[in-house]
């Protein structure tokens, strides 16, 4: 009975009852019983190692499933984070050939041009036409060099975000805890993100002087006509507007965000509900809707 149990074999379950039966035909119920409460026990003991052995064998099925989605999640992982590279890198070499190509168009030209009036000054002989010849020399290297400092300067404001400008506000803040989501499907304009920064730097100045905060929270959201940027403290010392008139130094603060705002066509809203906030709205240019039409 317990092999038959153990295997699961239900079809030959009748013959448990044989040894009941041929026990009760020679009336030795003493023996019959004894024989049906072994079976039984036996049958009891094949069911709890069938079990036992089928909850094993499923952990260890569940161990090897789990396993392999372990090592497909770390292969796929690896699999993104190499295609994430690669992207990375030729974004980089486009961009070194951007450069290049901006830096060859924009100062080749100038310095072609100043070594062939240098060329010609070598040719002339007449005194004063030599003199004129170096003012327009030294006009043109002038030139080359105010377009080789925009460029530079071009440059460098396309290659900072929003995000690792606000990372570096952040780094810088140590009165609390402070946290941020940027969510911007491109990069705002420079006078945006400036700011933007700006109105960064002033509520955390307003927190360090007014607030008894732990936390802040900074959220950066581009929506499809507008750019918003929200940053909440969690203190319970909040200023009044009439409070705020009293304070020249709040009063300010605010009043400078709003007027900076104001300056891009923007709002500036004030929370003061579950802690001090402020709501910054730029509206987006029409030159930047068409840019990200075209985009998509």
């Amino acid at each position: 009975m317990y092999w038959l149990e153990h295997e699961g074999e239900k079809r030959l379950l009748l013959f448990l009852a044989l040894p009941g039966l041929i026990a009760g035909l020679g009336r030795d119920l003493h023996t019959a019983a004894l024989t049906a409460s072994l079976s039984l026990l036996a049958g009891l003991f094949g069911y709890v190692a069938r079990q036992q052995s089928d909850t094993e064998a499923d952990v260890l099925s569940r161990m090897d499933r789990e396993r392999s989605q372990r090592i497909r999640a770390e292969t796929e992982r690896r699999a993104k984070i190499a295609e994430a590279e690669r992207d990375v890198r030729l974004a980089t070499l486009a961009e070194r050939n951007r450069i290049a190509r901006d830096l060859h168009d924009t100062i080749g030209h100038v310095l072609s041009s100043a070594l062939l009036q240098t060329t010609a000054l070598l040719a002339e002989q007449d005194e004063n036409s030599r003199t004129g010849a170096i003012r327009d020399i030294q006009a043109t290297l002038n030139l080359g060099m105010d377009r080789a400092r925009q460029s530079v300067h071009g440059l460098y404001e396309e290659s900072l975000s929003f995000e690792y400008e606000l990372k570096e506000v952040m780094d810088r803040f140590t009165f609390c805890t402070v946290s941020s989501q940027v969510d911007f499907r491109q990069e705002p304009p420079h006078d945006y993100r400036q700011t933007m920064l700006k109105a960064v730097r002033e509520a955390l100045a307003n927190v360090v002087r007014h607030s008894n905060a732990t936390a802040v929270q900074i959220m950066a959201v581009e929506h499809p006509g507008f750019y918003q940027l929200r940053v909440k403290d969690n203190g319970t010392r909040i200023l009044t507007e009439a409070e705020e008139a009293s304070r020249s130094g709040v009063h300010l603060g605010l009043g400078t965000m709003s007027e900076r705002a104001g300056r891009h066509n923007g709002t500036l809203r004030i929370e003061r509900k579950g802690g001090f906030g402020i709501i910054l709205t730029l509206p987006k240019r029409t030159d930047d809707k068409q840019s990200e039409k075209g985009d998509t």
